[in-house]
């Protein structure tokens, strides 16, 4: 395996390296990409934690990362400044980035949480995956 010093890349740089990296799970502010469909056909499912950043970049994790580590990664990438990390919620099946509120809506309807989840009207990733 080779290693790539990245130490001196620029913003830009990194931007770039990581939107082709995690191709279809970071999306740009307006556009239609939608992730892969599951195998839940029309059934639009809480799927993992995802935080948008102010400039509509939406940061997504692999279950069962919590958004914590997305704070974190966001960080690493100079993207976790003041106020860019408030809007905290989940992607769906369907590809939408959706708040903790519709998050809890669509997992309580669907009966993804777990037995002891939390009991507020906010989904938390804990409530979905241990």
């Amino acid at each position: 395996m080779t290693t790539v010093d990245r130490s001196d890349w620029t913003q830009d740089q990194w931007d770039a390296w990581y939107k082709e990296r995690y191709a279809g799970l970071v999306f740009e502010s307006g556009t239609q990409e939608e992730l892969l469909k599951s195998d839940t056909g029309d059934i639009e499912l809480v799927d993992r934690a995802a935080n948008r950043h102010p400039d509509g970049v939406i940061y997504v994790v692999s279950r069962p990362g919590r958004h914590h580590d997305l704070i974190h990664h966001m960080g690493q990438l100079g993207r976790a400044g003041a106020g860019n990390v408030n809007d905290q919620g989940f992607l769906t099946t369907h590809g939408r980035f959706i708040n903790r509120v519709e998050a809890r809506i669509i997992a309580d309807r669907e009966g993804q949480t777990l037995p002891d989840a939390h009991s507020t009207k906010y989904l938390f990733s804990e409530d979905l995956f241990r």
